[in-house]
């Protein structure tokens, strides 16, 4: 998987956890941490079938980029529960914005320095 397809999907997957979160919070009424919660999961969801899928089209795999991409979603919650758990007074749509941004250039780096590092090795 290259870099570039690697920020499409995790952007991709940043928009899928940001609307699934947006429904459970605002249209069903569930509480922001509970609703981004299962934004995270279906996230995860997505995550994998599409990882599935680039599996059975390519003979190359792409177990780095799923783990790199789960860790991704994985900071994105833990920062934004942070943020809101710190300051309550922040707007929850501002806190997953920065979170997801954040996580979304920790992912970015640590992609492009594992595919450097095994470039090297090869």
């Amino acid at each position: 998987m290259t870099l570039l397809s690697f920020i499409l999907l995790n952007t991709a997957l940043v928009v899928c956890d940001g609307l699934a979160t947006y429904g459970f919070s605002n249209i069903a009424g569930l509480d922001v941490f509970l609703a981004r919660l299962l934004g995270v999961s279906i996230a995860f969801a997505a995550l994998f079938m599409v990882q599935m899928r680039a599996r059975r089209r390519h003979a190359s795999p792409t177990t780095l980029a799923t783990i790199i991409s789960g860790i991704t979603l994985i900071v994105s919650f833990g920062l934004f529960a942070l943020i809101l758990t710190r300051n309550p007074a922040v707007q929850w749509p501002i806190a997953f914005i920065v979170a997801s941004v954040a996580s979304l250039a920790l992912g970015i780096f640590g992609y492009r320095r594992a595919l450097k590092r095994r470039n090297s090795e090869l």
